[in-house]
């Protein structure tokens, strides 16, 4: 006789609080302070019994002060601090780590150009010291069009779950590092807004997933072309007259340069298109969304269907603070997935009451 199947399953709880205060003076200076703690719960069986529980903690406060030096500048500093913790049905060597961080940016206006200017320095308790800074220029040329290039650095460090989630968990992964260029032109036209660009970014150790190992890796080398336009604006005429419309699509190339094949779960093609309507006290739309193809596996010998989703949601405005918000995300219930052997969740529905304090 053969042995019976186990059946796994798991339970997933996450919370989340946010809170923000913004002031602004009669000078110009604006401040910002946010507090935020979120928890993620989750427990795997087997057979109905507990096989181990994997709960994340995170902490995270920032503050920012805009503060105008003249008409045509405006400096921009702040810091942000956030502790991390995890609680485990196994023992790890590292269950808890902080990350502090402060940044300083600089705004001006010369004329037709525009520049920007930052740096961010990170002090991350387990992976070190990172620093990374970005520019960007923009030079408002006739008609209302505007030429825009820019360039930035960005870190990222593996998460607790990269790290140390029972089964798929990587201890040794290192910090994720990238670079990235994009140019484009931007105008305004009767009928809306409009952008293109071409971007490219170049990353060293990206952190991904080896469906083979079960297990989180480190890419040791990837690039990713691409190209994205994007068109907004009021619909004038016909059956969506007097909708808010925004349509985007972006084509791109990830690669993993060691190989040359495409990087495992990124499709190639991506496409979206939000419809908006405000009806006295209520606002309604739809969000519609395309993903092309993709690999599950580095060796590209694993392919995941492309895919189209529909989302939507309702608000009523109770009053000037409160509001009921209702969404529906896969709205025709697609079966599809973005992993192999995973199928993501069916038709969901939300229920929200809001509130937003009077200004």
């Amino acid at each position: 006789m053969g042995g019976e199947s186990v059946v796994h399953d798991s339970d997933y709880t996450q919370q989340v609080l946010n809170f923000r205060l913004d002031h602004a003076d009669e000078e110009g200076w604006q401040g910002k302070l946010q507090f935020g703690r979120s928890l993620d719960d989750s427990e795997m069986f087997a057979d109905g019994v507990s096989d181990g529980k994997f709960d994340t903690t995170r902490f995270q406060l920032n503050g920012q002060l805009d503060w105008p030096v003249s008409g045509q500048h405006l400096l921009t500093a702040g810091s942000d601090y956030s502790k991390e913790s995890v609680d485990s049905s196994v023992t790890y060597d590292i269950d808890e780590r902080s990350n502090l961080g402060v940044f300083l940016q600089w705004q001006g206006i010369y004329g037709a150009q525009n520049f920007v200017a930052g740096t961010r320095i990170d002090d991350n308790e387990q992976f070190g010291m990172h620093t990374t800074g970005n520019v960007d220029y923009a030079l408002d040329l006739i008609s209302g069009h505007r030429l825009n290039m820019g360039y930035g650095t960005a870190f990222k460090s593996p998460s607790f779950n990269d790290l140390y989630y029972p089964g798929f968990g990587t201890p040794t992964l290192d910090v994720e590092t990238s670079s990235s260029f994009e140019i484009g032109l931007s105008g305004e036209s009767y009928r809306g807004h409009w952008s293109i660009r071409g971007f490219q970014t170049r990353i060293e150790d990206l952190i991904g997933y080896d469906p083979v190992t079960w297990a989180s890796v480190n890419v040791d080398k990837a690039r990713i072309n691409g190209f994205e336009f994007e068109w907004d604006g009021l619909v004038r005429a016909g059956l969506l007259k007097n909708w808010e419309m925004g349509t985007s699509l972006t084509l791109s190339d990830p690669i993993d340069r060691s190989t040359n094949n495409q990087l495992p779960r990124r499709s190639k093609e991506v496409i979206q298109l939000d419809l908006d309507r405000q009806h006295r006290s209520s606002r309604y739309g739809l969000n519609l969304q395309y993903h092309g193809t993709r690999y599950d596996d580095k060796a590209n010998s694993s392919r995941l269907d492309s895919y189209a989703l529909i989302h939507g949601y309702f608000v009523y405005e109770l009053n000037r603070s409160w509001a009921i918000k209702t969404e529906v995300n896969n709205l025709l219930d697609e079966v599809y997935a973005t992993a192999k052997n995973f199928r993501e969740p069916g038709r969901v529905w939300f229920l929200r009451l809001q509130y937003q304090a009077e200004k």
